[in-house]
């Protein structure tokens, strides 16, 4: 959380420089359209510009939140040369214009086993520690490699698997770590700052060790501090693999479903999203309605989309009266939460997956898929 609050004090600024540009393309994208002369392939560019400010707006969010509650996201691969990438933009506000950031990726795409939000978490540790260790200044340095275990010292290659691995290297130019103090900085609470929990390079060094990694420290008073951590590479089909899925926007096959939404303006969207992908789609504004239409077109309605907060009737009662009128119904629950722990009386257990908003296409169409095409395996979806 130490870290975590870190961020803080420039995240208003870019925010509002998101949602700036978000409104000054919606308007000119307007003006264009109501002009007698407006130009379409403007227009076009125009409104391309607001969906790029939107995903970088949702996935700020994201970020913020998911390395608030980790536990949250179950990933367990990670591009590791675009998360560094991304990450450290994301990171630039809370570095001083005075250190310099400089980028020294491996040609090659790398992926390691990991949960990304664990990876930023490390990231996030380290980085910071070198910013502190450089007021007036310096270099941070983010180096990545792929290395094989004969290239380990003899010590390290008795622990380690014959595979490759990654050495990500976060390099500073600042005071360094004296003689005396360096075998203790993975020590729980220690801390030379004189504030803080002294957590941040333990929790560091834990999260590597859980994934099969370890992490090697060089540092020299007055020259600068490297860490070096190694973590395991996951074999390149099961990458290729996971890139290309991610890449198709798979379509619905004419199913009908179920969409219960009482904002109208997300319904209005979710429905031509839906009808976009192939999907005959009955809406309902809210439980009560949606309980009623369910009733009338069970035989019709393959999977519903419930939106878990929902005025008057609560979307855990219309789940329970959905499950009433027929046991196997499908329900893929949608939130605008960040977490569900924020939701502690909605029965996600009861449910066959969930979806946040904001969705895009992509997500809403893999998470249709998802539950609609492991019908014919198991009543359920996960």
């Amino acid at each position: 959380m130490e870290a975590l609050g870190a961020l803080t004090a420039g995240i208003a600024h870019d925010f509002n420089n998101l949602l700036t540009g978000i409104l000054g393309f919606t308007e000119l994208a307007l003006a264009q359209l109501e002009s007698e002369h407006g130009d379409r392939d403007e227009t076009v560019l125009h409104l391309h510009q607001v969906l790029t400010l939107s995903q970088r707006a949702r996935d700020l969010v994201r970020q913020l939140l998911l390395l608030g509650r980790p536990e949250e996201s179950t990933e367990r691969t990670c591009a590791l040369n675009a998360l560094v990438k991304d990450f450290a933009a994301f990171l630039r506000r809370t570095i001083p214009e005075s250190i310099q950031i400089e980028l020294d990726l491996a040609p090659e795409a790398i992926t390691i086993e990991a949960n990304p939000i664990h990876v930023q978490q490390v990231l996030l540790n380290l980085i910071l520690n070198a910013r502190d260790a450089m007021p007036q200044g310096g270099r941070l340095r983010i180096h990545t490699e792929r290395v094989w275990p004969e290239t380990f010292r003899a010590l390290i290659r008795t622990r380690v698997q014959h595979r490759p691995y990654v050495r990500l290297s976060v390099s500073d130019t600042g005071a360094g770590i004296t003689p005396d103090i360096l075998p203790r900085i993975f020590d729980p609470f220690f801390t030379t700052k004189g504030t803080g929990t002294g957590l941040g390079l333990s929790i560091v060094r834990e999260i590597v060790h859980s994934y099969g990694g370890w992490i090697e420290v060089e540092s020299e008073p007055g020259q600068g501090t490297s860490f070096h951590i190694f973590w395991p590479i996951v074999e390149e089909p099961t990458a290729r693999a996971s890139t290309d899925a991610e890449e198709q926007i798979p379509a619905g096959g004419g199913e009908t479903l179920l969409l219960v939404e009482d904002d109208p303006t997300i319904l209005r969207l979710g429905q031509s999203l839906l009808e976009r992908l192939g999907y005959r789609v009955l809406i309902a504004h809210d439980g009560r309605e949606a309980i009623e239409v369910y009733a009338r077109h069970r035989e019709e309605v393959r999977l519903v989309l419930l939106d878990v907060v929902l005025p008057e009737i609560s979307g855990a009662h219309v789940l329970e009266e959905l499950r009433r009128i027929n046991p196997q119904v499908r329900i893929l629950a949608m939130t605008g939460y960040g977490s569900k722990d924020q939701l502690t009386d909605f029965p996600w257990e009861a449910t066959d997956g969930w979806l946040l908003k904001p969705y895009d296409l992509q997500s809403l169409a893999r998470a249709l898929r998802q539950c609609l095409d492991r019908e014919k395996e198991s009543p359920h979806c996960r």
